[in-house]
């Protein structure tokens, strides 16, 4: 009983606490009506599911413009829709939006201090050591020599399915080619979860999920106290991933230095940069791994998640789109043929590059993105933007909006990314970022925004010229799992038979 009370006294503090934060839950903009504390919360829980669709369906309501909603503990939230407020927020007055104190609170135990959970000095940091990787020609190959080594892995995997004609979940083989690839590219340490079974990959996933539910459930702070419910089973999680990525870490670590600059991976090379840096503050071992494994980890979940996802819904496509698939299946014979994947083959297939930007502009990998205001601000289209106000902005959103995409925008037409030349040869046409933020824009755009493209026509490729798919599962048009990104609520289960 004495329990009982203890519980609901925090809960009722915490809740006081919440109304005197913020006492203002919204701003004089369109958007749905607010009640009284819970703001648009119980609108927005009643699909907390599927919060992209959600938020498409809100900014239908308002007409495509910017609209607000809020929530408790939570200062107002403004849904931003244009190109050109866009533009504003990531590049024109990038330094007035950061991630903020409340991101990075929400996603703290599993992105620590990496890049994507930084502002400041910390991001600039990091991503300067990330540029300097990206550039170097040798890191390219040996990612695509990672990558093609990998792919032929999968071949070998789903030849076994083939020759006993059984059904295989195509987004777990995606999910695990990519962890392989990755880990491998990135820690210098292949997990092999494609043959085994992987408790790293089944932990990154749940402390997605749960570290995502975080945005759409007000009292995770509570349960987090307590020790409780999903931030009991969210700690757990962490935890294992940080001990598996720490064990590398210390390892690498004790490396001579002339080990760590002839290995290629991303962790060697940081530890290296770290290493002759002048500028690096001395800090503890302890100190400087927890360092290194926050960088990892952030580079892990874009490295793994964001195109394995990708992939799932290409090959969904694939089958959904079969006049499609056929354009880029005679475009890989006629480039590639029978010779083997390489490198250089990599850029030399617009159609197939246009295939997957268009199935991307519709099923994005990360479909939604959260910003804070450092300072009071005016958007270029008029809307006046409080300290503290949170900025959302989704490519799910974008992806689907008239406005941007024109009367056809509900139509898969990969054509869309095709310019044909003079000469009649057809060329990819990409577009600009503030229209199309998949890959995000401004001064945060993705880094391996090349080295993902590369991974997924490789991946494409190499399949394509070995199998057919076909589907092997009732849903015809499946559902989403919103996490950190978007992967296909039950897999993508495909009958597969060797050419």
């Amino acid at each position: 009983m004495n329990i009982l009370y203890v519980l609901l006294a925090i809960a009722i503090v915490l809740c006081g606490l919440m109304v005197v934060r913020y006492k203002a839950q919204t701003l004089p903009i369109r958007g749905p009506k607010p009640q009284f504390f819970w703001g648009t919360f119980w609108n927005m829980y009643q699909s907390r599911d599927r919060i992209p669709d959600w938020l498409y369906e809100k900014t239908m309501d308002a007409n495509g413009k910017t609209w607000t909603f809020s929530m408790p503990n939570s200062p107002p939230m403004v849904c931003v829709t244009t190109p050109e407020n866009l533009k504003y927020i990531l590049k024109d007055n990038f330094s007035n939006y950061e991630k903020g104190i409340l991101f990075r609170e929400v996603l703290q135990e599993l992105l620590g201090d990496g890049i994507f959970n930084t502002d400041g000095k910390k991001w600039q940091e990091q991503r300067r050591l990330a540029v300097q990787q990206f550039k170097r020609k040798s890191l390219h190959e040996h990612m695509s020599a990672v990558m093609i080594a990998h792919s032929n892995i999968v071949l070998n995997h789903l030849e076994n399915h083939a020759d006993k004609q059984k059904s295989v979940d195509l987004q777990r083989v995606f999910y695990a080619f990519t962890l392989d690839s990755f880990s491998e590219i990135a820690l210098g340490h292949n997990i092999d979860s494609i043959n085994t079974k992987s408790d790293f990959s089944d932990a990154f996933d749940r402390a997605q999920y749960l570290i995502n539910r975080r945005f759409t459930t007000p009292w995770w702070r509570i349960e987090k106290i307590l020790g409780i419910g999903r931030e009991r089973e969210l700690y757990q999680s962490v935890q294992l991933l940080n001990e598996f990525v720490k064990q590398i870490v210390v390892n690498k670590r004790k490396l001579s230095p002339k080990d760590n600059t002839s290995n290629k991976d991303f962790l060697s090379c940081f530890i290296q940069e770290l290493n002759n840096s002048t500028t690096q503050p001395e800090v503890e071992d302890e100190a400087s791994d927890s360092y290194l494994i926050d960088i990892v980890m952030n580079f892990m979940i874009a490295g793994r998640d964001t195109t394995a996802g990708a992939l799932t819904w290409v090959f969904y496509r694939f089958w959904k789109h079969p006049e499609e698939y056929s354009r880029v299946f005679n475009e890989i014979q006629q480039v590639i043929g029978d010779t083997p994947m390489a490198y250089d083959h990599i850029g030399m297939l617009p159609y197939t590059r246009a295939f997957l930007f268009e199935t991307l502009r519709l099923n994005p990998s990360v479909s939604k993105n959260l910003k804070y205001a450092v300072q009071n601000d005016v958007l270029p289209d008029g809307t006046v933007i409080s300290t503290g106000t949170g900025i959302v902005y989704s490519s799910y959103v974008m992806g689907k909006m008239k406005d941007i995409w024109g009367d056809d925008v509900n139509e898969f037409k990969p054509m869309r990314w095709i310019a044909t030349q003079a000469n009649g040869t057809q060329k990819f046409k990409d577009v600009d970022p503030y229209r199309y933020p998949q890959f995000n824009a401004g001064l945060r755009i993705c880094l391996g925004k090349h080295m993902a493209i590369m991974e997924t026509e490789i991946i494409i490729c190499q399949l394509l010229r070995r199998f057919t798919f076909s589907l092997a599962m009732n849903e015809k048009d499946p559902e989403y799992t919103d996490t950190l990104t978007l992967s296909m609520k039950n897999g993508l289960f495909m009958n597969v038979k060797a050419i």
